[in-house]
C-alpha cells in the first residue's frame, strides 16, 4: 500500500513519520504517498523506475493491460521475483 507504513500506519501522519524515521535511521521521510502499482509501470516504460523488487504477485496478470506491464518490467534495469 503506498500510503502506508508497517501496520497500515499512515504516510501522511507526523507521528507515524517520526517514529519510522529513529526506527530507520531515515530522518527525511517524506509526507506523500508513493506509487501505485499501475504508477510504477508507467513511471518504468518512462525509465523513471529502473529496478523492482516483486513479492508474491504475478502483475502482469493483475493489470488488464498485460502488454503495458510486459512493456515496463522489461524496460528495468533489475528485477527480482521471490
Amino acid at each position: 500500500l503506498p500510503n502506508c507504513y508497517p501496520g497500515y500506519q499512515k504516510v501522511y501522519n507526523p507521528i507515524v513519520r517520526q517514529k519510522f524515521a529513529i526506527e530507520w535511521d531515515a530522518p527525511n521521510l517524506p509526507s506523500e504517498q508513493g506509487l501505485t502499482l499501475t504508477e510504477i509501470i508507467d513511471a518504468a516504460c518512462k525509465r523513471e523506475v529502473r529496478g523492482m523488487y516483486i513479492m508474491g504477485e504475478n502483475p502482469v496478470l493483475s493489470d488488464p493491460n498485460q502488454a503495458h506491464v510486459i512493456e515496463g518490467l522489461e524496460a528495468l534495469d533489475f528485477l527480482v521475483v521471490q
